[in-house]
């Protein structure tokens, strides 16, 4: 179970009011705790709820397991059969029965009183799944309170309209729309969130509606947005269902911005006009018919995508050249490499970078290998990845390509290289040494013949120009 951004945030507000939050997830068998770390067998304080120390960051724990401990270190023996209904394998699931706002009053094994309140929340609200809500306040005098804890107020006022109040300031910063496609009425509600109100607008024809939604997708993300979000494929869906699905939407700038929309699949009443009759039991009577409901829950989910995005780029990159690096070619090795029907190597290695180092300073040895990297990324397309391998060598791999244009391809580079040589006024000597293979492709064993051709390549050069041929420089 993730502990969403918005969940931490509705429960940071909650904290500053209650000596206890949590939020429950009977579906899950799953505890939040945004109150307090793992209980520990303490003394108890007057001011704080026994044997809880209050943290920052929210705990997650098994329902059952941890219920059953709470209860049984922080609630007097006298009250512990208040909870009976909840405490033990699947009764969990009765968390699911309780109306809202049902409190329990308890006194703690400090001798101190507590008042322990529950709030639901349906799956389409608020909450990606069915959420039971959990504040547990002392009660400094009981006599006092004593009308305020037992009496739940049918129109869920005034507590009621705190609790909401924080909720819509955390979905706002969480959801930028939500779109709620009804089945049975042929329409499309958009609901906008800020922390003032809910805003609902209705259209009428959901084809139109839809459309509109879809007309927002980037291009080449309308395909699989379309095959998991159109209203004929979400109607077949069974109540319950959920999906996730991550799509980039074009800005007016014509730029585009990543967002992430979970739907979930439910039904709702289609009048509540009539909800004021109670059957024999004093429970509310709902109208009977209802609608199928899809509703998407749209997030903004552009930083944090871009973030990864960044985070992934500078892992794969040589931070000096911004060159591929061995890490994306191990990567590679793995998945398209593996399914190669050719391929061609280029094996490149910068000479005189030791004596350049060592006579003008590393800044301009860094200009030379800029220089080489350059000229090999002159070459880069598609098919085309280049990489530094370590130190002053560098590959060049060329994917699903035949002899005749690897022959081309070097020309293009020697091209190049002079190019810039020229233009920058620094001379730079590379040796060059390649092979190529048609499947099936062993690319480590096509690395070590183009390396050894290389370093041929590199002997012969350094003979012409008259320096030591040893390979290290």
């Amino acid at each position: 179970m993730d502990v969403d951004f918005y969940r931490k945030k509705i429960l940071e507000k909650l904290c500053q009011s209650y000596k206890a939050v949590y939020l429950l997830f009977p579906d899950d068998n799953k505890c939040i705790d945004y109150s307090a770390k793992k209980p520990q067998k303490t003394e108890g304080s007057s001011s704080e709820l026994p044997h809880f120390t209050r943290v920052r960051e929210p705990v997650v724990y098994e329902l059952e397991e941890v219920l059953c401990y709470w209860v049984e270190n922080n609630v007097d023996s006298s009250y512990r059969h208040l909870f009976n209904d909840y405490i033990g394998p699947e009764k969990s699931q009765n968390f699911k029965k309780i109306n809202d706002e049902t409190k329990i009053v308890f006194k703690s094994v400090a001798g101190e009183w507590f008042a322990l309140t529950f709030f639901s929340f349906k799956p389409e609200e608020f909450f990606y799944s069915f959420a039971l809500l959990v504040t547990i306040k002392q009660v400094s005098d009981i006599q006092n309170d004593f009308s305020d804890i037992f009496t739940v107020s049918r129109n869920r006022a005034p507590v009621t309209e705190n609790y909401i109040q924080l909720f819509l300031d955390a979905t706002s910063d969480m959801y930028t729309s939500v779109w709620k496609v009804n089945f049975s009425k042929n329409e499309l509600v958009q609901i906008t969130i800020s922390q003032n109100h809910v805003k609902e607008a209705h259209i009428d024809n959901l084809t139109s509606a839809y459309q509109l939604l879809l007309d927002k997708v980037y291009p080449s993300d309308k395909d699989a947005f379309r095959m998991k979000t159109e209203p004929s494929v979400l109607e077949k869906l069974a109540i319950g269902s959920r999906l996730d699905i991550t799509y980039r939407s074009l800005s007016d700038d014509q730029k585009y911005h990543w967002y992430s929309a979970k739907i979930v699949i439910s039904v709702e009443k289609t009048d509540f006009s009539s909800v004021e009759a109670e059957n024999a039991e004093g429970k509310l009577v709902y109208p009977s018919d209802q609608s199928k409901i899809a509703t998407l829950f749209i997030s903004d989910i552009d930083e944090e995508i871009r973030e990864k995005q960044e985070l992934l780029r500078q892992s794969e990159h040589d931070e000096l050249t911004d060159l591929f690096n061995r890490t994306k070619l191990d990567a590679m090795k793995k998945t398209e490499y593996a399914e190669l029907d050719s391929c061609g190597i280029f094996f490149l290695d910068v000479n005189n970078l030791k004596p350049t180092n060592d006579k003008y300073g590393h800044e301009a040895g860094d200009n030379l290998l800029c220089l080489a990297a350059d000229s090999i990324r002159s070459l880069q397309s598609r098919r085309v990845h280049a990489y530094r391998y370590g130190g002053d060598e560098f590959l060049v791999i060329i994917c699903n390509g035949d002899e005749e244009e690897i022959s081309s391809i070097y020309r293009m580079w020697a091209t190049s290289l002079e190019i810039l040589s020229r233009e920058s006024g620094i001379k730079c000597s590379i040796a060059v040494g390649s092979a190529w293979s048609e499947a099936p492709v062993d690319l480590d064993n096509l690395i070590q013949i183009a390396d050894n051709r290389m370093y041929v390549n590199k002997k012969r050069m350094k003979m012409q120009s008259g320096e030591p041929s040893g390979r290290q420089e």
